[in-house]
């Protein structure tokens, strides 16, 4: 008895003597001299030790923080941004599987911590990418497509934020609007760029002159599109599979291209203006047997030269002359077209190989922090839908997250991220801090394990005309259309998002609507009334007409 009246008493002096260290001691007397009024006496010490216990724990909490982020920081360090486009998340899985497909990019893998639930803003590149370097969602920086303006000034990127540290910021990509351009404002910060092709055979020794060219840490952003449709592979290459393919189908480069050109003679009307017809007769009108080829070329200068006025669809030219050999609804297609998208990433992996090596080796991972993502993912026809377009679902924004740092260990978290999170990250974890004034958080207290997530949800969406709202577990689709009802999925027991259960649990759409409404899109709040469900029987007469009975 007489030993629990000493602890209790010598809590309460703790507890006196640190108040009274830091607040006004003689009003703090004054409270305990009141000898007549106990229960005054009483509650004030309640309050007192309350306070102090939280005063302690905060204290106590922030100095944790303080050194765990400490142990993993790598201040001045290199930092390389592997910008693998059109990457789905599972992907890059090293499973048993798939091991023998990305063994290269395995070996890196493993020794950072992969987001499992990472996601991207768009479902393509340009308004991702220029997500992930300021941190902001797309209908902030406002930057959507090629004729939709550039990023204002008061925008800030990651490389302009290292380049006011002291780093040398090189970007490695491609001369194209549908990426990062000076002319939308994406290269904003890069004091070295290279947008001529330079593929990620080069990447190593690319890296090796910026490396050499500077005493001061270098930002090395390397982009490439190598993933995109058509899924073609280069002399030498191979399938990762000997599966039949269907017929007519291109494998490699050399038989693309001929197809290409019958179908741009084919479809010449629509792809180029009447007033660019009538202006090159010498390429129109030439000979059947050159015609292909001089439109091919003609086309490609258009690009290079950012002529838009000319031509019509380009992308849709190289998809539909792939996808006219592959039929959507037979299973064995589809699967040999998914086979030639995880071929050209094995050829990737291959290429990137010698930089891997590279960046493996220990006096280099000492101080290398190296990010692996993707701007959007690839639909392979789970939604009626092949490559990226524009629906709302997880095959696109579902992406690969991997930060590995030189303190860290592999880890796989499950904690909800997004790329605009890579901004704030990176540059907690080289200068100690992050900047304030972007949406993005940094992901460093969830890579350290002091904390199990730093967000609870995850923002994407598709211009300002569909907006999608996830978590570990739900996910919600909203369309800015009154005519289109809300989607609510379950991507834990449902990772296809094929059944809507947004009439099922009112409950949890309520939740999202307010978390989307408030947070991302107030001007979504008039549209966002649940619909009444479908009567019973005409959901029955559905099912029946779809033929799953």
């Amino acid at each position: 008895m007489k030993t629990r009246y000493l602890n209790k008493n010598t809590v309460r002096l703790c507890c006196t003597i640190f108040l009274c260290h830091v607040y006004d001691y003689e009003a703090l007397m004054i409270i305990f001299s009141f000898h007549r009024w106990v229960w005054i006496r009483k509650i004030a010490f309640t309050l007192i030790c309350c306070v102090a216990i939280c005063v302690l724990a905060r204290w106590c909490a922030n100095t944790i923080r303080q050194k765990a982020l400490q142990r993993m920081s790598c201040i001045q360090c290199n930092v390389v941004i592997l910008d693998l486009d059109i990457l789905r998340s599972d992907a890059l899985r090293c499973d048993e599987k798939n091991i023998r497909v990305i063994p290269n990019l395995c070996m890196l893998i493993r020794r950072g911590t992969n987001f499992s639930h990472a996601f991207s803003q768009t479902s393509w590149s340009l308004p991702s990418e220029l997500s992930m370097v300021t941190g902001l969602y797309p209908n902030v920086h406002h930057v959507w497509n090629v004729q939709r303006g550039s990023l204002p000034p008061s925008s800030g990127t990651l490389a302009e934020f290292l380049k006011g540290k002291g780093y040398q910021t090189y970007f490695l990509g491609i001369d194209s609007d549908a990426i990062m351009t000076e002319r939308n404002g994406g290269l904003r910060g890069y004091m070295h760029t290279n947008l001529h092709a330079p593929g990620p055979p080069e990447w190593l020794d690319a890296y090796r002159s910026a490396i050499s060219a500077s005493s001061h840490p270098i930002l090395f952003h390397a982009y490439s599109e190598w993933l995109h449709i058509p899924y073609l592979l280069h002399p030498g290459d191979t399938p990762i599979s000997n599966m039949p393919k269907p017929k007519g189908f291109p494998v490699y480069q050399e038989q693309f291209d001929p197809l290409w050109y019958a179908y741009l003679v084919a479809h010449a009307k629509d792809i180029f203006t009447p007033k660019t017809i009538a202006d090159h007769p010498e390429i129109f009108q030439a000979d059947p047997a050159l015609r292909g080829r001089l439109m091919g070329d003609f086309f490609k200068k258009l690009d290079r030269e950012h002529d838009y006025t000319q031509r019509f669809h380009a992308w849709d030219t190289y998809y539909e002359t792939y996808m006219q050999f592959i039929n959507p609804n037979q299973p064995s297609d589809v699967s040999y077209l998914r086979m030639m998208y995880k071929s050209r990433l094995h050829t990737l992996d291959e290429s990137l190989s010698d930089f891997i090596h590279y960046l493996n080796a220990p006096d280099v991972a000492s101080h290398t922090i190296v990010v692996i993502t993707s701007s959007h993912g690839e639909a392979f026809g789970e939604h009626g839908t092949f490559s990226h377009n524009d629906i709302p679902y997880n095959e696109l924004y579902h992406v690969p997250l991997i930060i590995i740092y030189p303190s860290g260990a592999g880890q796989t978290v499950d904690s909800v991220a997004e790329n605009i999170d890579i901004y704030p990250t990176v540059a907690e974890l080289v200068t100690g801090f992050s900047p304030k004034n972007i949406q993005g958080v940094s992901l460093a207290p969830v890579m350290s394990g002091i904390s199990v997530k730093v967000k609870p949800y995850a923002f994407s969406m598709n211009y300002e005309d569909v907006f999608v709202v996830q978590t570990r577990t739900y996910a919600l689709i909203v369309y800015n259309n009154s005519q289109h009802p809300p989607e609510l999925y379950d991507v834990f027991q449902d990772p296809g998002e094929t059944h809507n259960i947004v009439h099922a649990y009112p409950a949890i759409y309520s939740q999202f609507q307010h978390v989307l409404s408030h947070t991302l899109a107030p001007e979504l709040y008039m549209h966002m009334a649940l619909p009444a469900p479908i009567p019973q029987e005409i959901r029955t007469q559905k099912v029946i007409k779809n033929g799953y009975f």
